[in-house]
């Protein structure tokens, strides 16, 4: 077994134990740059993707290492000896966009580059954040497939940097920002998913709330009235 920097910790995932010899992390330490490819998406040059980046450099280290969750416990690190974390670093430097490879040129370990990466990019991704925050809040709340489909790639930006609202929180969001369909009162709308909630076992999600919005557009065009389409939500 490779000798750990320090046995003092344990990591996050499998618990203390010191990591094992498997054919993929021999590969590894023999070149280390033929694993740099396995990281996909690499990091952009405005860190806009860093979780997705993350995700995947969690992904190899789980194969190499056997730790899940490998960046998200700091003392996990405690457990590469040094040519680990030197084969390591030289993936995460090259990983990442060119012009930001520069910024770990001192990093003399794993866990330093990654601590750099990430003070470097907190305040870019803090500011992403709150442009797509503005963007949701200021959508044209008329109901249209634009309107959905605006909403959903809000939702899946801001997941791609950290901010991950459960499909609870989502489908209220859904139903705040999207106005009702000609002929139907929000009081009306409101009542029908607060029935549709209840019949549920799940709680609903934003593709709930759009099946509920579009069964109402689908009666006003056919001329029906809402009320006799109003039990198709027992279908979500």
């Amino acid at each position: 077994m490779p000798t750990t920097r320090s046995t003092s910790k344990k990591p996050s995932g499998d618990v203390g134990q010191p990591i094992a010899d498997n054919p993929a992390l021999s590969k590894f330490l023999a070149n280390p740059n033929s694993y740099v490819s396995y990281i996909d998406p690499q990091l952009k040059s405005d860190g806009s993707n860093m979780s997705q980046w993350i995700d995947s450099v969690n992904d190899l280290t789980h194969l190499l290492f056997g730790v899940k969750n490998f960046l998200a416990d700091d003392s996990n690190f405690d457990l590469l000896d040094e040519p680990m974390d030197w084969s390591f670093l030289h993936v995460l430097k090259f990983s990442i966009a060119l012009d930001v490879q520069p910024i770990l040129k001192d990093a003399d370990s794993a866990l330093d580059a990654l601590k750099t990466l990430k003070k470097n990019f907190h305040k870019s991704t803090r500011v992403r954040q709150l442009e797509l925050i503005n963007s949701l809040l200021h959508l044209d709340d008329k109901m249209s497939a634009s309107h959905f489909n605006s909403f959903f790639s809000i939702m899946s930006q801001l997941s791609s940097i950290g901010v991950d609202l459960s499909p609870l929180v989502q489908g209220l969001l859904l139903q705040t920002l999207t106005a009702p369909p000609p002929g139907t009162s929000k009081t009306h709308l409101n009542n029908l998913i607060l029935a549709a909630a209840e019949k549920s076992d799940d709680k609903l999600g934003p593709r709930d709330i759009q099946v509920i919005y579009n069964s109402l557009q689908s009666d006003v065009v056919d001329g029906d009235g809402t009320a006799a389409n109003s039990f198709a939500i027992n279908l979500l």
